[in-house]
C-alpha cells in the first residue's frame, strides 16, 4: 500500500501547488516553443499585408532570442503573480485585468489590445478547462480556508498563466505588436498546456486528501450565474432560538425535579442521566445515548403505518405509542413525548402544508419521535436535520406535479423518502440529513424546471438578452475605437450606426455566431475608413473598400430593422465624414472635423451608461438563487419566497411565493431598500418546522408551568 504523504501546512501546500502549475505549465510551453517559432516563419511568407510583416519579423527574432532560458523565464512569471494573487496588496502584478465595465474609459491603445488580447485567451482556455479549473479552485480554496475564491483573486485562473506567457514574451526594444504576435501564435500551445497544468494541481492536491467542497446542505444556497458571485451562508440562529432553548431547558428542569440537574444543556443531545456537556458538539454530529430499557421499547414499537393518502392524518398516533411506552418513560421522555406530539399538531393545524406533504409528513410522526427521545437538540438547534427535512418535505408538497425531476414528480419523491424512513432506528440520525439533503436537489431541480416556464422570468430574460447584447456591442465598439485614432465625431458616428447592427446579430445568433464576426470584421474596416489617410497606397485601399463597406453596412441596417429613412440618413453621413477626411485629413486628425448633422449624444457618455448597468447589479453578490426571504407587508402579514432567478444587468429578482403559487418582480434597489428597512429579511428556508417547534415549546411550556421563568 502507497503511504500517504504528510500533509503540510496550508501556505506551505499552496507553494507546492503552485511550483508544481508553474513547473508543468513551463514544460508544456517550452516543448511547443519550437513549433511556435515555425508558426511564425510561415505566417511571414504567407502573409500579404504589409502592417503584419514588422510584427511578425520581431515576433521571430524575439522568440529567437529567448527561447534559451524560456522554461525558467515562464516559470518565474507564473510564480511571481501566483504570489502576488495570494498576498494583493498594492502589488501591479496581482491586477491580472486592467480595464473593468465600471470604469472604462478610452485609456492608452496598448493597454486596451492587451486587455483584449489576454481577455479572448482567458476566455477560450477557461471554457476548455471549466471542470478541472473548478475542482482546482475548491480545492485551493479549502487549502487557503477561504471559503470561496473570486476570479480576481484566484491564483490559479487562467488569467494568471495567459498574463504570465505574455509577460516572458518580452525583450528590451521589442514593441507590444511583436509581443501580441508571438502570443497569438501560442493559442495551440496554451490550449495543451492549461489542461496539464490542472491536472497536475487536482492530482497533488488529491494526494493530500484535499477534495472539493461539493455537498450542498439546505438553507445554504449555492453561488450560480456570474463567475464573481460569493456563496452566502443562511443567517445565524438568533435571540429567539436562544430563547427557545433556555425555555427547554426551563421545561427539562422542571420535569426532573428539585433533584435533577437542572444546568445541564439540552443541545448536548444526552440523555436524562448524562453528565453536562464540556464543549459544543461538532456541527452535524449526534451523540446518541439511550438508556436500554428505553431502547428496547424503541425497538418494538411498530412505526410500519400503512401509506398515507391526502387528507389521512392521524394527530393520534404519538399518543398511543407514549401509552404503549409509557413504562419505559421517565419524566424527561413524557416531555419530549408531548413537544413532539404538540410539534405535529401544529404542522396540520394551519392550511400551509398541503394535502400530500401532510400525509407524508404524519407517516414520520414515530420515526421523529424515536429521534427526539435520543437526540433532545430537535427543539433547540435551528438547522437540525429533521427541521430541515420538514421544511423539504414542505417545499416538495407544494410543487406541482410537472415538470417531473429524473422521472418522478414531486410527490412521488415524497412517498419514496418517506417510505425509506418509516421505521428508522433512532441510531441512523444520519437518515434524516440524507433525506433532507435528497428533497431539498429535487426541490431545487424543479424549481429551476419551473423557472424556464415561467411567465415573469421570460420576460425579465428576454429582456436581459436584449440589453446583454447591447452591453457586448457597446464594448466591442469602445475597445476598437480606442485603438483606431479616429476623430471623436467620426467615432460617435461608428459607435451610434453600428451598435444596433451588433446588439441585433448578438440576440440572432449568439456572440461569435457567423454574423456578429462579420460585424466586427465590418466595424474594423469601418473605422479604417474613418481615420484621416494620406498616402497613396491607404488612398487606394481606401477606394477598394468603401463599395464593400456601404453594401455591408446597408445589409446590416437591413437585417437591424432600421427604417429606410434612417439608414439612409446614416450612409449620407457617413458620406459627408469621408469627404471631409479627404478635403482635409490634418484638420480632421487634430479632432477639427466638421459636420452638417451630429450623431447625438456623446459617444464616452453613452458606453459608460450602458455599462454601468450590470455593475451596479453585481455590488449585491450575496443575492442568488436558491435563497429565502422572508418579506413583511406593510399590514403586518409575513410570507417566506424563494429567489428564483437573479438579473445582473436589469438588477433584478425573482421570487416565488410557494403559498400563493405566483411569481414576482423586485428591483435591486427596491430589495436593498426593504432590507435596511427591515421589511424584507434572509431566512434560511420555507419556515414550516421552524414556527411549529416554537408554538410547540410555549404551548407545553404554559401547561407545565414553565414559560414565565424561562422568558424573563
Amino acid at each position: 500500500m502507497t503511504p500517504t504523504p504528510p500533509t503540510p501546512r496550508p501556505a506551505a501546500l499552496a507553494r507546492d501547488v503552485r511550483d508544481r502549475m508553474a513547473a508543468v505549465f513551463s514544460a508544456s510551453l517550452s516543448a511547443e516553443a519550437a513549433g511556435v517559432l515555425e508558426v511564425l516563419e510561415q505566417q511571414l511568407a504567407t502573409t500579404g499585408e504589409r502592417e503584419k510583416w514588422r510584427p511578425l519579423r520581431e515576433a521571430i527574432d524575439l522568440l529567437r532570442t529567448i527561447l534559451p532560458g524560456f522554461d525558467a523565464s515562464v516559470r518565474r512569471h507564473v510564480i511571481a503573480r501566483y504570489d502576488a494573487k495570494l498576498s494583493p496588496g498594492e502589488n501591479a502584478l496581482s491586477k491580472t485585468s486592467v480595464l473593468s465595465l465600471a470604469s472604462l474609459s478610452l485609456v492608452a491603445d496598448d493597454e486596451v489590445q492587451e486587455e483584449i488580447v489576454v481577455g479572448n485567451a482567458t476566455r477560450r482556455l477557461r471554457e476548455a478547462v471549466s471542470e478541472e479549473l473548478f475542482l482546482v479552485t475548491e480545492r485551493l480554496a479549502e487549502v487557503l480556508g477561504t471559503g470561496s475564491l473570486a476570479e480576481d483573486r484566484n491564483p490559479a485562473f487562467p488569467r494568471v498563466f495567459a498574463r504570465a506567457l505574455l509577460d516572458a514574451l518580452a525583450a528590451p526594444g521589442v514593441g507590444m505588436p511583436a509581443r501580441f504576435a508571438a502570443f497569438a501564435a501560442f493559442s495551440p500551445a496554451l490550449l495543451e498546456a492549461m489542461p496539464a497544468t490542472y491536472k497536475a494541481a487536482n492530482a497533488l492536491l488529491a494526494e493530500h486528501g484535499v477534495l472539493p467542497q461539493l455537498k450542498r446542505s439546505y438553507g445554504t444556497p449555492q453561488a450560480v450565474g456570474s463567475a464573481n458571485a460569493r456563496t452566502t451562508t443562511a443567517p445565524p440562529p438568533g435571540a429567539a432560538a436562544a430563547r427557545d432553548a433556555r425555555l427547554f431547558d426551563r421545561m427539562v428542569a422542571t420535569a426532573r425535579g428539585p433533584g435533577g440537574a437542572a444546568s445541564t444543556p439540552a443541545v448536548a443531545n444526552a440523555p436524562a442521566d448524562a453528565p453536562p456537556a464540556t464543549g459544543p458538539e461538532a456541527a452535524g454530529l449526534v451523540t446518541v445515548q439511550v438508556r436500554p430499557e428505553l431502547l428496547a421499547a424503541l425497538k418494538a414499537l411498530d412505526a410500519r403505518v400503512p401509506p398515507g393518502q391526502a387528507g389521512e392524518v392521524s394527530l393520534g398516533t404519538v399518543r398511543a405509542a407514549r401509552e404503549a411506552m409509557a413504562p419505559s418513560l421517565d419524566t424527561v421522555d413524557a416531555l419530549v413525548a408531548d413537544l413532539v406530539e404538540a410539534l405535529f399538531e401544529r404542522l396540520f393545524a394551519g392550511a400551509a402544508l398541503t394535502d400530500q406533504a401532510k400525509a407524508q409528513i404524519g407517516r414520520l410522526q414515530i420515526p421523529v419521535l424515536k429521534a427526539a427521545l435520543a437526540d433532545r437538540a430537535l427543539f433547540t438547534d435551528p438547522h437540525h436535520p429533521i427541521r430541515g427535512l420538514i421544511d423539504a418535505m414542505a417545499e416538495l408538497g407544494a410543487s406541482p406535479d410537472e415538470p417531473r425531476v429524473d422521472g418522478r414528480s414531486p410527490s412521488e419523491w415524497l412517498v419514496a423518502e418517506t417510505e425509506a424512513l418509516v421505521g428508522t432506528d433512532p441510531s441512523e440520525t444520519s437518515a434524516f440529513a440524507d433525506a433532507r439533503d435528497r428533497l431539498a436537489a429535487i426541490a431545487e431541480k424543479h424549481h429551476d424546471a419551473q423557472a424556464e416556464l415561467d411567465e415573469v422570468v421570460a420576460m425579465l430574460r428576454e429582456d436581459e438578452r436584449r440589453l446583454t447584447a447591447v452591453q457586448d456591442a457597446s464594448l466591442e465598439i469602445a475597445h476598437r475605437v480606442g485603438a483606431a485614432h479616429c476623430p471623436a465625431a467620426a467615432a460617435s458616428f461608428a459607435y451610434h450606426a453600428w451598435r444596433p447592427v451588433l446588439a441585433h446579430d448578438h440576440r440572432t445568433e449568439g456572440k461569435g455566431g457567423t454574423l456578429w464576426l462579420a460585424d466586427l470584421e465590418a466595424l474594423e474596416d469601418l473605422l479604417w475608413t474613418l481615420t484621416p489617410r494620406v498616402s497613396e497606397a491607404e488612398r487606394l485601399r481606401l477606394a477598394t473598400l468603401l463599395p464593400s463597406l456601404r453594401y455591408r453596412m446597408k445589409q446590416g441596417f437591413l437585417r437591424a430593422g432600421l427604417a429606410r429613412g434612417e439608414a439612409d440618413a446614416l450612409m449620407e453621413q457617413m458620406r459627408q465624414i469621408h469627404s471631409e477626411l479627404e478635403r482635409s485629413p490634418a484638420a480632421a486628425a487634430h479632432g477639427e472635423l466638421r459636420l452638417t448633422a451630429g450623431p447625438g449624444a456623446s459617444y464616452e457618455d453613452d458606453v459608460t451608461a450602458t455599462l454601468n448597468v450590470a455593475s451596479r447589479a453585481l455590488e449585491d453578490e450575496g443575492l442568488v438563487r436558491g435563497a429565502w426571504f422572508e418579506f413583511t407587508e406593510e399590514d403586518g402579514r409575513k410570507h417566506r419566497c424563494r429567489l428564483n432567478w437573479v438579473s445582473p444587468v436589469q438588477g433584478a429578482c425573482v421570487f416565488k411565493d410557494l403559498a400563493a403559487g405566483r411569481s414576482f418582480a423586485i428591483a435591486l434597489d427596491e430589495l436593498r431598500e426593504r432590507r435596511e428597512a427591515g421589511r424584507a429579511e434572509r431566512v434560511d428556508g420555507p419556515g414550516f418546522a421552524g414556527p411549529s417547534i416554537e408554538a410547540a415549546l410555549h404551548e407545553v411550556a404554559r401547561e407545565r408551568g414553565a414559560e414565565a421563568d424561562a422568558v424573563s
